[in-house]
Protein backbone atom coordinates (compact mmCIF):
# COMPACT_ATOMS: atom_id res chain seq x y z
CA UNK A 1 0.00 0.00 0.00
CA UNK A 2 1.53 3.46 -0.74
CA UNK A 3 2.19 5.60 1.88
CA UNK A 4 1.55 9.65 1.94
CA UNK A 5 3.56 11.71 3.17
CA UNK A 6 3.49 15.10 4.35
CA UNK A 7 5.93 17.43 6.00
CA UNK A 8 5.98 20.87 7.79
CA UNK A 9 8.76 22.54 8.74
CA UNK A 10 10.35 25.15 11.38
CA UNK A 11 12.48 28.09 10.83
CA UNK A 12 14.67 29.22 13.15
CA UNK A 13 15.15 33.53 13.45
CA UNK A 14 19.05 33.99 14.03
CA UNK A 15 20.98 37.02 13.97
CA UNK A 16 21.62 37.16 10.44
CA UNK A 17 -15.96 22.33 11.50
CA UNK A 18 -17.44 20.59 14.21
CA UNK A 19 -19.09 21.72 17.34
CA UNK A 20 -16.39 22.05 20.19
CA UNK A 21 -17.37 19.57 23.58
CA UNK A 22 -16.15 22.20 25.82
CA UNK A 23 -16.04 25.99 26.43
CA UNK A 24 -12.39 27.59 25.78
CA UNK A 25 -11.10 29.42 28.90
CA UNK A 26 -8.16 30.42 26.49
CA UNK A 27 -7.74 32.82 23.76
CA UNK A 28 -5.81 33.74 20.88
CA UNK A 29 -6.07 36.05 18.85
CA UNK A 30 -5.06 35.53 15.02
CA UNK A 31 -4.14 37.75 12.16
CA UNK A 32 -5.24 35.88 8.78
CA UNK A 33 -3.88 37.11 5.60
CA UNK A 34 -5.11 35.51 2.35
CA UNK A 35 -2.28 36.20 0.45
CA UNK A 36 -3.39 33.59 -1.79
CA UNK A 37 -6.37 34.63 -2.66
CA UNK A 38 -7.99 30.99 -1.34
CA UNK A 39 -11.36 31.19 -2.33
CA UNK A 40 -13.85 32.38 0.65
CA UNK A 41 -16.15 29.24 1.30
CA UNK A 42 -12.59 27.32 1.63
CA UNK A 43 -11.18 29.96 3.93
CA UNK A 44 -14.28 29.85 6.20
CA UNK A 45 -14.13 26.35 6.51
CA UNK A 46 -10.72 25.73 7.26
CA UNK A 47 -10.79 28.64 9.71
CA UNK A 48 -13.73 26.61 11.30
CA UNK A 49 -11.65 23.32 11.31
CA UNK A 50 -8.49 25.32 12.96
CA UNK A 51 -10.92 26.59 15.32
CA UNK A 52 -12.61 23.47 16.21
CA UNK A 53 -8.77 21.32 16.76
CA UNK A 54 -8.15 24.21 19.03
CA UNK A 55 -11.60 24.25 20.83
CA UNK A 56 -10.46 20.89 22.00
CA UNK A 57 -7.53 22.09 23.44
CA UNK A 58 -9.77 24.89 25.41
CA UNK A 59 -8.35 27.43 23.17
CA UNK A 60 -10.81 30.27 21.87
CA UNK A 61 -9.33 31.44 18.25
CA UNK A 62 -10.73 35.19 17.48
CA UNK A 63 -9.67 35.41 13.71
CA UNK A 64 -9.19 38.89 12.05
CA UNK A 65 -8.84 38.70 8.24
CA UNK A 66 -6.18 40.76 7.13
CA UNK A 67 -5.21 42.32 4.32
CA UNK A 68 -8.15 43.11 2.39
CA UNK A 69 -8.46 46.03 -0.25
CA UNK A 70 -11.49 47.15 1.53
CA UNK A 71 -10.29 47.05 4.82
CA UNK A 72 -10.59 50.19 7.03
CA UNK A 73 -7.89 51.82 9.09
CA UNK A 74 -8.69 50.55 12.57
CA UNK A 75 -8.77 46.69 11.11
CA UNK A 76 -5.76 47.69 9.48
CA UNK A 77 -4.28 48.92 12.66
CA UNK A 78 -5.47 45.78 14.58
CA UNK A 79 -4.14 43.17 11.78
CA UNK A 80 -0.31 44.74 12.00
CA UNK A 81 0.04 44.23 16.15
CA UNK A 82 1.55 40.79 16.86
CA UNK A 83 2.17 40.52 20.48
CA UNK A 84 3.52 36.72 21.25
CA UNK A 85 1.59 34.86 22.54
CA UNK A 86 -1.84 36.31 22.61
CA UNK A 87 -2.14 37.74 18.74
CA UNK A 88 0.14 35.81 15.93
CA UNK A 89 -0.14 36.12 12.41
CA UNK A 90 -0.52 33.31 9.32
CA UNK A 91 0.05 34.03 5.80
CA UNK A 92 -1.56 31.84 3.40
CA UNK A 93 1.17 31.94 0.79
CA UNK A 94 1.23 30.01 -2.60
CA UNK A 95 4.60 28.21 -2.15
CA UNK A 96 7.96 28.30 -0.87
CA UNK A 97 10.81 27.52 -3.81
CA UNK A 98 13.63 26.79 -1.13
CA UNK A 99 11.61 23.76 0.89
CA UNK A 100 11.00 20.24 -0.45
CA UNK A 101 7.58 20.41 -2.40
CA UNK A 102 6.10 17.86 0.30
CA UNK A 103 6.33 20.79 3.30
CA UNK A 104 3.02 22.46 3.75
CA UNK A 105 3.90 25.33 6.10
CA UNK A 106 6.42 27.08 8.17
CA UNK A 107 7.13 28.60 11.34
CA UNK A 108 9.57 31.40 11.87
CA UNK A 109 10.90 30.95 15.49
CA UNK A 110 13.67 32.68 17.34
CA UNK A 111 16.71 30.32 18.59
CA UNK A 112 14.91 30.98 22.19
CA UNK A 113 11.54 29.76 20.53
CA UNK A 114 9.61 32.77 20.15
CA UNK A 115 7.76 33.76 17.75
CA UNK A 116 4.60 34.98 15.61
CA UNK A 117 3.99 34.39 12.35
CA UNK A 118 3.67 31.13 10.42
CA UNK A 119 3.12 30.51 6.33
CA UNK A 120 1.00 27.83 5.31
CA UNK A 121 1.66 26.97 1.29
CA UNK A 122 -1.69 26.65 -0.36
CA UNK A 123 -0.62 25.94 -4.07
CA UNK A 124 0.69 22.60 -2.72
CA UNK A 125 -2.13 21.53 -1.00
CA UNK A 126 -4.16 22.64 -3.43
CA UNK A 127 -2.67 20.01 -5.79
CA UNK A 128 -2.35 17.46 -3.60
CA UNK A 129 -5.35 15.13 -4.77
CA UNK A 130 -4.65 11.65 -2.73
CA UNK A 131 -5.92 13.10 0.43
CA UNK A 132 -9.38 11.55 1.81
CA UNK A 133 -10.01 14.73 4.12
CA UNK A 134 -11.23 18.13 1.80
CA UNK A 135 -9.14 20.36 0.81
CA UNK A 136 -10.47 23.02 3.44
CA UNK A 137 -10.35 20.48 5.99
CA UNK A 138 -6.14 19.80 4.98
CA UNK A 139 -5.70 23.46 4.82
CA UNK A 140 -7.26 23.75 8.64
CA UNK A 141 -5.14 21.16 10.07
CA UNK A 142 -2.09 23.11 8.38
CA UNK A 143 -3.19 26.14 10.09
CA UNK A 144 -3.42 24.35 13.45
CA UNK A 145 0.14 22.74 13.37
CA UNK A 146 1.85 26.07 12.40
CA UNK A 147 -0.23 27.67 15.24
CA UNK A 148 0.67 25.10 17.12
CA UNK A 149 4.61 25.62 17.03
CA UNK A 150 4.50 29.25 17.68
CA UNK A 151 2.46 28.34 20.97
CA UNK A 152 4.89 25.50 21.78
CA UNK A 153 8.37 26.48 20.62
CA UNK A 154 11.01 24.80 18.94
CA UNK A 155 11.43 21.27 18.84
CA UNK A 156 7.44 20.95 19.04
CA UNK A 157 6.85 17.62 16.61
CA UNK A 158 5.53 14.86 18.18
CA UNK A 159 5.41 11.47 16.96
CA UNK A 160 1.69 10.91 16.92
CA UNK A 161 -1.11 13.45 16.32
CA UNK A 162 -2.07 16.71 15.11
CA UNK A 163 2.32 17.80 15.63
CA UNK A 164 3.63 15.16 13.82
CA UNK A 165 6.39 15.99 11.22
CA UNK A 166 5.08 14.26 8.45
CA UNK A 167 1.18 13.27 7.82
CA UNK A 168 0.98 9.71 6.87
CA UNK A 169 -2.30 7.86 4.61
CA UNK A 170 -3.57 6.97 8.50
CA UNK A 171 -3.11 10.38 9.75
CA UNK A 172 -5.05 12.16 6.38
CA UNK A 173 -7.82 9.52 7.28
CA UNK A 174 -7.73 10.87 11.31
CA UNK A 175 -7.91 13.70 9.95
CA UNK A 176 -11.00 13.55 7.82
CA UNK A 177 -13.04 12.29 10.55
CA UNK A 178 -11.82 15.44 13.08
CA UNK A 179 -9.60 12.86 15.01
CA UNK A 180 -6.46 14.02 14.51
CA UNK A 181 -5.96 16.57 17.95
CA UNK A 182 -3.81 18.05 19.84
CA UNK A 183 -2.37 16.05 23.05
CA UNK A 184 -3.42 16.97 26.12
CA UNK A 185 0.17 17.53 27.31
CA UNK A 186 0.36 20.07 23.93
CA UNK A 187 -2.82 21.75 25.16
CA UNK A 188 -1.27 21.91 28.68
CA UNK A 189 2.01 23.44 27.23
CA UNK A 190 -0.06 25.94 25.50
CA UNK A 191 -2.45 27.54 28.01
CA UNK A 192 0.36 27.66 30.42
CA UNK A 193 2.02 29.98 27.94
CA UNK A 194 -0.90 31.83 27.41
CA UNK A 195 -1.97 31.90 31.16
CA UNK A 196 1.60 32.86 31.98
CA UNK A 197 1.52 35.84 29.40
CA UNK A 198 -1.73 37.38 30.53
CA UNK A 199 -0.58 37.38 34.46
CA UNK A 200 2.40 39.14 33.12
CA UNK A 201 0.06 41.70 31.16
CA UNK A 202 -1.83 42.16 34.15
CA UNK A 203 0.97 42.92 36.31
CA UNK A 204 2.55 44.98 34.16
CA UNK A 205 -0.84 47.11 33.86
CA UNK A 206 -1.04 47.02 37.80
CA UNK A 207 -4.06 45.02 38.19
CA UNK A 208 -5.16 42.37 40.43
CA UNK A 209 -4.92 38.85 38.82
CA UNK A 210 -7.22 36.00 39.32
CA UNK A 211 -5.75 32.86 38.93
CA UNK A 212 -7.12 30.19 36.84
Amino acid sequence: MNTIVLSFASFLLTTTPQVAASVPDYAVTVALFNDARVPPNVLADAQATASYLFSKSGIDIHWLLCGREDESSEERSACSQPEFPAHLDVHIVSGCPRLPTSVFGISYLSPEGIGSQADVFYTRIAAFRQSPAELSTVLGYAMAHELGHLLLGTNSHSPTGLMRADWRTRDLTSMAQGGLVFTDEQAQRMKAKLSTFALRKESSLGRPSAGR
